[in-house]
């Protein structure tokens, strides 16, 4: 997995995530706040989440951020494979930050679906 994280001026706005009354349940806090503390562009396997979060619990939280809009993913097409790329925000994401993360994306990867929550979708075909 390879993680993009946004923050802002690099600070981890906890304070905003726990108190800011955004529909965020506990283990969605946990998982949220596990990876605004990653570097920036670091890359984590789900498996290794797995072991620390439980993988039902992992899958609960991982859903419930992508449901809310706090992460979306992009499939893209390697060098003879395919893999995710995955955003994460410490807040929800606007359609225009995907759209804008989408299109910078596709400038150096082979773009073959966008995974975010229904409403941020890009709307271009084949997406």
């Amino acid at each position: 997995m390879n993680l993009k994280v946004f923050k802002i001026n690099d600070l981890v706005m906890f304070e905003k995530v726990v108190n800011g009354n955004n529909g965020l349940d506990l283990q969605e806090i946990g998982l949220l706040t596990f990876f605004l503390t990653r570097k920036d562009d670091e890359q984590i396997l789900k498996t290794q989440l797995h072991e620390v979060f439980g993988r039902r619990r992992l899958e609960a939280a991982w859903k419930g951020l992508h449901d809310k809009g706090y992460m979306f993913s992009i499939l893209v097409q390697g060098s003879g494979s395919r893999y995710y790329l995955y955003y994460v925000n410490y807040q929800p994401f606007t359609k225009e930050e995907v759209m804008k993360t989408v299109s910078e994306v596709s400038l150096n990867h082979d773009i073959k679906k966008v995974d975010a929550k229904d409403n941020l979708r890009p709307t271009e075909k084949g997406l």
